[in-house]
């Protein structure tokens, strides 16, 4: 599970390089780097694109463009919540924060059609950083 919380990030990154999108490639290479040292593999990791892709395809289930940077981010940070890799998921956080509001402006309408995904992933992480009573 962890191996795949990395590959969805490396997989993110990949897009965020092709927006030229570097506050957010910055935030998901740091992540990236913290999530494999996690697995102990930051050395030995290869990852290609081949592989990367049908894991996004598999872990969204098909169901989410694969050209929305957010959309990539999100289910990175999804998966990182699932394996309570909470420093991972603070910077998942900040470059989804950032990917989601890159473009918009006055008047701009939100289309992504679930956007109570993003809110019920962010109130999980607020939930996880809190001290058990």
């Amino acid at each position: 599970m962890n191996k795949q919380l990395a590959m969805r990030i490396a997989y993110a990154v990949e897009l965020a390089q092709e927006q030229n999108n570097q506050t957010v490639v910055k935030l998901l290479k740091e992540a990236l780097e913290k999530a494999m040292t996690a697995l102990d593999l930051m050395e030995n990791y290869v990852l290609e694109r081949e592989d990367a892709a049908a894991s996004w395809m598999e872990g969204s289930g098909g169901q989410m463009s694969e050209r929305r940077l957010g959309d990539r981010i999100l289910v990175a940070f999804e998966q990182g919540l699932a394996v309570r890799q909470l420093e991972v998921c603070g910077l998942l956080k900040k470059s989804l924060e950032i990917a989601l509001t890159r473009f918009g402006g006055p008047g701009a309408l939100e289309k992504r059609n679930d956007p109570a995904r993003v809110l019920a992933a962010f109130n999980e992480w607020e939930a996880l950083k809190r001290p058990s009573p």
